[in-house]
């Protein structure tokens, strides 16, 4: 979970935002909790946009603004809901200490644990502005099930780019990085449990390893000790520029630890 907070933080702080320029007639931009379609220039008033709501509501109406407005305060999307979108990630923002937010969500990673887990990560509710939300209101993720084939994480905004891609597939993340040929948004992968390393899931593990090495993506592991205790498992973290490795509470109440206090 404190990955998928980071991942968001850094989303949220990093100052980035969309370019105008890059945006076709038609896009579609979520802006101030509403989607609307990118009309392009008004050609009544130079340095403004055209920016049609979507959805016809009430209080809906078409947006004439200047350039930096948009820019700051709109992101792409890959879909749109009728619904308004909730205040969360502002929310969030604000309760850990930004005066303003980054809409764009270029930081993203994949999560790699079991699918018990996720489901109860995701389930987890946060007190955001005397509000109970959910870690998907804040931190857009999808579920890559198999082979290319992504499901909607609960409670997540599935029309925003996700910030975190969790999976229970290996071999799926596997595929999906090899089917891009490593071009991927997501930035780091990150391998959670001690299940990846049984027996029946080593090879796939090492199979990842070696696809991650290839793209130049980096790979973290988190285990406990007792997992990775031989030789071949050994020699696959040598290579890991980072890997966490604890010990549980019953393997380490039967440990044995002594001082040796040596004069300097």
């Amino acid at each position: 979970m404190l990955i998928c907070l980071i991942t968001s933080y850094k989303n949220l702080s990093g100052g980035q935002k969309i370019n105008i320029d890059d945006l076709d007639v038609g896009t579609k931009l979520l802006f101030e909790k509403a989607y609307y379609s990118f009309e392009g220039c008004d050609n009544r008033s130079e340095g403004y946009y055209v920016l049609a709501p979507i959805y016809k509501k009430k209080d809906s109406y078409v947006r004439i603004l200047k350039r930096g407005v948009i820019e700051n305060k709109a992101s792409i999307v890959t879909d749109t809901k009728s619904k308004k979108v909730k205040s969360t990630k502002e929310d969030f923002g604000k309760q850990i200490g930004l005066s303003s937010i980054s809409w764009t969500n270029e930081e993203s990673v994949i999560i790699i644990l079991e699918k018990k887990i996720l489901d109860e990560i995701v389930n987890i509710q946060f007190n955001i502005n005397n509000r109970y939300s959910y870690l998907g209101e804040f931190c857009a993720a999808k579920y890559l099930k198999e082979s290319l084939v992504f499901e909607r994480v609960p409670h997540s905004n599935s029309t925003e780019k996700p910030m975190v891609i969790f999976s229970s597939n290996m071999k799926a993340v596997t595929e999906y990085l090899d089917e891009n040929e490593g071009n991927i948004s997501e930035k780091r992968v990150y391998v959670i449990g001690d299940k990846w390393f049984s027996n029946g899931q080593f090879s796939n593990l090492l199979t990842l390893e070696d696809a991650c090495d290839d793209f130049g993506i980096p790979l973290t592991v988190f285990s406990s000790v007792p997992s990775v205790m031989d030789e071949l498992k050994f020699k696959f973290l040598k290579k890991m520029e980072k890997e966490f490795c604890w010990l549980e509470f019953e393997e380490f109440s039967k440990m044995e630890i002594s001082f040796e206090f040596v004069s300097s």
